[in-house]
């Protein structure tokens, strides 16, 4: 549990104050129980068989948190080679991948391919690579569903099913499932219900699909997590609707895929941080923290609003401040308008519900090295991500005297 007890805050049974004496900050520290208990949640939603749940591993594929819900029973979603590369290190067999990716190169193929994962193709010209890769082979195929997320451009149009089959039988080949995307960050249960219907329709004219993979793209309620909940239920009961009476009409059962990322991760981690300096104008309160955007990109990218509390339980009071983080860049803010009581210097600060597009999204750039992160399971706490030097910083490029140079010919 994250949660505060005996007057600061605890994650998984262990003194956030203490997690940072031992390994300084900033510092991300993930919940090993908050994981089982998002997992058993979700998985439990889902009463139809077979549902196969894939982790969306776009959201944070640190190895440790990969492994967990390895154990747990998850299989995985991957969106890149990278993706299916940390499934396999993490302990993944081949066939519990499956991956959805776009505009694939010959090497990306090469890759995914002799890895021996599910593909879900994005294209025709994907599609028509990946046949010559490997002709006589099973893929899905990702479909754009115009009614659905008509502004997307991810995915194969309706129109071009046919062609696809078409181009998948010429090859000796089967396309075996359907996928879609439904956006990002979503938590509109009618949209989901909407390609259900249409994934269903598509399924029955291809005549070898036996899966219908309704992706990923849950969303997750910053300001109220408990309120916010994804309707994981409702949409439980809607696939187990679709998927029986699309295995009646095809004469053979036809399996789910779901790939939960956001929705089951974000409220697993906290960002623990420490307050540098104070700043106030007549209008504003700025809190000055010891990391930055480059460190946690969330706010900059998807625009949310986290929560932030001190680690010390203490009124949050009705004065708002905005977090800033430890660079001059003017958009270096952790969140703005948080209800935060009052601080020093010195004081720790919690940023909640980062477990998803937290540290995966950090990055060298303004040249800070990034945090370390931590895992709390049973009441001990392991290192599993170092903090990076300045080293770091610069590791993968060759020094001027070693740089690689190209003569015009």
């Amino acid at each position: 549990m994250i949660e505060f007890a005996t007057g600061e805050l605890h994650i998984g049974g262990m003194s956030a104050r203490d997690l940072v004496e031992r390994w300084g900050s900033p510092l991300f520290v993930y919940d090993a129980a908050e994981v089982r208990a998002s997992w058993r949640r979700i998985r439990d939603a889902f009463r139809y068989e077979p549902t196969h749940l894939h982790f969306a591993a776009v959201c944070n594929p640190n190895l440790h948190l990969l492994a967990l819900l390895h154990q747990l029973g998850a299989n995985l979603h991957a969106n890149t080679p990278g993706d299916v590369y940390c499934g396999l290190r993490a302990g993944y067999r081949p066939e519990e991948i499956v991956f959805s990716g776009s505009n694939l190169g010959e090497d990306d193929l090469a890759y995914l391919l002799g890895a021996g994962v599910h593909v879900n193709v994005d294209s025709l010209d994907d599609l028509g690579r990946a046949l010559r890769f490997a002709p006589r082979h099973d893929f899905g195929v990702r479909v754009h569903l115009d009614e659905v997320l008509p502004e997307s451009r991810i995915g194969l149009r309706e129109d071009d099913l046919d062609a696809a089959l078409s181009m998948a039988r010429e090859g000796g080949a089967r396309i075996t499932a359907v996928h879609v995307y439904c956006g990002t960050h979503g938590q509109s249960l009618d949209r989901y219900r909407a390609a259900l219907e249409r994934l269903v329709a598509l399924a029955l004219r291809a005549p070898d699909v036996d899966c219908i993979n309704l992706g990923g793209g849950f969303g997750y309620d910053y300001r109220d997590p408990e309120e916010g909940t994804f309707p994981f239920e409702a949409l439980a009961r809607a696939a187990d609707a679709a998927l029986r009476d699309v295995s009646r009409r095809k004469g053979r059962t036809v399996s789910l895929r779901v790939e939960p990322g956001r929705a089951l991760v974000a409220g697993t981690a906290v960002l623990l941080t420490r307050v540098r300096s104070v700043k106030r104008t007549p209008t504003k309160r700025y809190v000055g923290v010891d990391t930055t955007t480059a460190n946690f990109t969330s706010p900059v990218v998807h625009g949310a609003r986290r929560r932030v509390t001190t680690v010390d339980e203490r009124p949050s009071g009705d004065a708002l401040a905005d977090v800033c983080g430890c660079t001059t860049y003017s958009r270096d803010f952790i969140t703005r308008d948080a209800p935060l009581g009052e601080v020093r210097p010195g004081d720790l600060l919690a940023v909640r519900d980062v477990g998803a597009y937290g540290y995966c999204m950090s990055s060298h750039f303004l040249n800070r090295p990034r945090a370390a992160e931590a895992f709390v399971d049973g009441g001990r706490a392991r290192l599993v991500t170092r903090r990076e030097t300045f080293e770091d910083l610069v590791a993968t490029q060759l020094a001027p005297g070693e740089a690689l140079a190209c003569a015009a010919e």
